[in-house]
């Protein structure tokens, strides 16, 4: 990919990981994306002004999207991102890391879902969680470890860096509601209970 980027260095997305790209080329009307699950491959355009426009020959993985705009997906695109909240307009520094910023859509007043974690340098990749999990609270334990709770369900950490998900605590039968957290001593308060947190 990097022989690609240094072909065409006016992107303006380029989000990957060992299982994910996504590399958009709003401009030249090309977009390229792989994930283990989705394979959308490389998405032509209506803006794009080269030989495949004309042609269409059929490749593998190549989609031609001749009555699509690229440039109205992602407008729209935008438009879902500011309805998202960062967790940045909140004055609580367990809500803030230093590295990272959490956007996420509310349901209601208490329960969020399609959480993104985002890299506030852009040193870092881009990462969400899946749409399924619906987060009641969070706090950040460092500038990398995200801590959650899902009501009735339990107590999750995530590592932005490693973009891996452990279990805290999980029961069924409690509300998780998470109190405190001393970043020093590393002890989380949630519910009427204690716990160190080793990471």
């Amino acid at each position: 990919m990097d022989k690609l980027t240094d072909l065409w260095n006016d992107y303006d997305l380029y989000n990957y990981d060992k299982n994910y790209l996504d590399i958009s080329y709003t401009l030249k009307g090309v977009r390229i994306s792989y994930s283990s699950e989705d394979k959308d491959g490389i998405q032509i355009y209506e803006n794009y002004n080269g030989k495949l426009k004309n042609s269409q020959v059929l490749y593998d993985e190549v989609y031609y999207k001749l009555d699509e705009s690229i440039l109205i997906e992602n407008e729209m695109k935008r438009i879902v991102e500011e309805k998202t909240i960062p967790d940045d307009t909140t004055v609580d520094e367990l809500k803030i890391s230093n590295l990272f910023v959490l956007e996420y859509e509310k349901i209601d007043d208490e329960r969020k879902n399609k959480i993104r974690i985002k890299s506030k340098t852009n040193e870092y990749t881009n990462n969400e969680l899946d749409d399924t999990i619906i987060i009641s609270e969070y706090i950040w334990l460092d500038d990398t470890h995200l801590l959650y709770s899902v009501q009735g369900k339990g107590i999750y950490i995530y590592n932005a860096l490693k973009k891996s998900i452990r279990t805290l605590v999980e029961d069924n039968n409690q509300t998780y509601n998470i109190k405190d957290y001393d970043r020093a001593s590393k002890v989380l308060k949630y519910d009427d209970k204690k716990v160190v947190i080793r990471f």
